[in-house]
C-alpha cells in the first residue's frame, strides 16, 4: 500500500511544477505627502474630486500662477481623497521647468519596486517598455507637479487614460499646457487667488494672534493683505516676514534686496558689502570680518524665512518676483511715498514721469542696464534726501554729475560694470559722506 502511494507522488510530482512554490506579492505603499492647512480652497477641491470622478479622459490639469497653491492643493488631494482609493497605486513626480524623460522614469520606477536588473543599462526606450507592461495592469494615478511644456507619456512608459484604468493629474502656470496634455475645457481646473476674507484668514493663520494683537500691526496687515492680492505664497511669506524677522536691520535688509532687478542672482558678498556701507551693520564698524560675518547670519535669517532663494549661480541669492514687489510695497510705506525708485534693465526710461515732490522723497534709487541714464531727463531732478544711488550696467560714457548731484547727502555710489566710464571728475571728492 505504502508502494503504490509513493508511485503516485512520483506521478503527480513529474506532472507538475513547483520550481516556485510562493512569491512575494509587490506592495505598493501610500504616501502621505506633507502639506501645510489650507484656507479657502474647498470648493476648487470640490471640483477636483468631481472632475477625478467623471471625466472620462481621466486628465486633469490645476493651471494658475506661480504661488497660487497649485502643488498645496495637489497634496491635499493626494491625501484626503487618493487615500481612500484602495486599488489606485499613487504616483507622485516633480517635473520642473527643465523636465529629464530620465529622471521622470526614474521616480516611476521607484514607486513600481523595479529591480536594479530589470533597470539598469537599460535605454529611456527599453525601460519604458518595462515600466508599461507593468503599468498595463494596474489602476494608478500619476501627479506631475510644475510641468511646463508636453510630456509624451507614451515614451515614458505610461499607458494612456484614454484606453486604460488610469488617471493623470499635473499642475502648471500656463494654460496652453492644458491642452498640450490633453487635458479638455472640463479637465483644466483653474486655482484662482484668494477672496479677501478667506486671504485675511490665512494671513491670520501665519502671523498668529498675537502678532496682530500689536498696536498698528492690524491695520497693517489688512493693507499687506490687500497688497498681495489674495496669493497664498505672498501672504504666507510676508506673514513670516511679519513674524520671524527678529529686528530693524533684518527688516531694512530684506527690503534692500528689491533695490536688485527682477530675478537678478546677487552676489552674496557684493550686498553684505552694500549693507555695510548702508549702516545696516553699524554694530561691527571697527571689525570688517564680524561684520560680513553677520551679513551672512542675516541672510541665512531671510533664507530661512523663505524672503530669500538660493541663485542659479554659487554664492548668490535671489528674490521672488512676488516676494520682491512686496519688498518694494513696504519699502514706499505701503505705497504712501517713493523713498524707493527702481527701474531694471528694460525700464530706465520713464523716470522723467516723476514730477518734484516725488524727487524729493526718494532716499534710494537704483537704476540698471539700457542706455546713457542721465540724458532721460528734462531738467536736473532735486533729490535732497538721496542717500543711495545705484546705476549698474548701463552704457553711459560720463559720470552722471548733472543728473543727481547732491553731494552732501550721498553716502553710497555704486557705478559698477559700467564699463564706457573712463574717467571720474574732480567733482568726486563734493561727495563728503560716501561710505563706498
Amino acid at each position: 500500500m505504502v508502494d503504490q502511494k509513493l508511485s503516485d507522488v512520483d506521478d503527480l510530482t513529474s506532472e507538475g511544477h513547483f520550481d516556485v512554490v510562493a512569491e512575494k506579492i509587490s506592495r505598493y505603499m501610500f504616501y502621505e505627502l506633507p502639506v501645510a492647512k489650507l484656507v479657502g480652497v474647498e470648493s476648487t477641491f470640490e471640483k477636483l474630486c468631481s472632475c477625478f470622478e467623471n471625466n472620462p479622459r481621466g486628465i486633469i490639469g490645476l493651471r494658475g500662477m506661480g504661488g497660487v497653491g497649485k502643488t498645496s492643493l495637489l497634496r491635499k488631494f493626494n491625501n484626503d481623497f487618493l487615500s481612500k482609493k484602495a486599488n489606485n497605486v499613487v504616483i507622485w513626480v516633480v517635473v520642473s521647468k527643465d523636465a529629464d524623460e530620465g529622471k521622470i522614469q526614474v521616480a516611476i520606477r521607484k514607486k513600481l519596486n523595479v529591480t536594479d536588473d530589470e533597470w539598469n543599462n537599460k535605454t529611456v526606450d527599453e525601460r519604458a517598455v518595462v515600466l508599461w507592461n507593468i503599468l498595463k495592469n494596474k489602476e494608478f494615478v500619476l501627479l506631475l507637479d510644475d510641468v511646463w511644456e508636453r510630456i509624451d507619456l507614451l515614451k515614458l512608459g505610461v499607458p494612456s487614460p484614454n484606453n486604460h484604468e488610469c488617471k493623470i493629474i499635473f499642475t502648471t502656470r500656463l494654460e496652453e499646457v492644458c491642452g498640450w496634455m490633453g487635458a479638455d475645457a472640463d479637465g483644466s481646473i483653474k486655482v484662482n487667488c484668494l477672496p479677501p476674507d478667506k486671504a485675511y484668514d490665512l494671513f491670520k493663520e501665519k502671523v498668529g494672534d498675537t502678532t496682530l494683537e500689536q498696536p498698528n500691526i492690524s491695520s497693517l496687515a489688512k493693507q499687506v493683505v490687500e497688497e498681495c492680492k489674495g496669493l497664498p505664497l505672498a501672504l504666507c511669506t510676508v506673514g513670516r516676514a511679519m513674524s520671524r524677522l527678529p529686528n530693524d536691520t533684518c527688516k531694512s535688509c530684506f527690503c534692500y534686496c528689491a533695490l536688485f532687478p527682477e530675478d537678478h542672482n546677487i552676489k552674496k558678498q557684493e550686498l553684505i558689502l552694500l549693507w555695510i556701507a548702508e549702516g545696516f551693520l553699524a554694530e561691527f564698524d571697527c571689525n570688517i570680518h564680524k561684520a560680513c560675518k553677520q551679513g551672512e547670519d542675516i541672510i541665512s535669517t531671510l533664507k530661512y524665512a523663505c524672503l530669500l532663494e538660493n541663485g542659479e549661480k554659487d554664492d548668490t541669492v535671489k528674490m521672488h518676483d512676488v516676494i520682491r514687489g512686496t519688498a518694494l510695497w513696504l519699502a514706499n510705506d505701503h505705497g504712501d511715498t517713493t523713498r524707493f525708485i527702481v527701474r531694471g534693465y528694460s525700464m530706465t526710461t520713464g523716470l522723467e514721469v516723476y514730477n518734484d515732490p516725488k524727487w524729493k522723497e526718494v532716499e534710494k534709487l537704483s537704476m540698471w542696464g539700457g542706455g546713457d541714464v542721465s540724458t532721460n531727463f528734462p531738467q536736473k531732478p532735486h533729490c535732497p534726501n538721496l542717500v543711495t544711488l545705484l546705476i549698474r550696467n548701463t552704457w553711459i560714457q560720463a559720470f552722471p554729475t548733472e543728473a543727481f548731484v547732491l553731494p552732501s547727502t550721498v553716502k553710497v555710489l555704486d557705478f559698477s560694470s559700467n564699463y564706457g566710464i573712463r574717467d571720474v571728475p574732480s567733482e568726486i571728492g563734493d561727495f563728503v559722506n560716501l561710505n563706498t
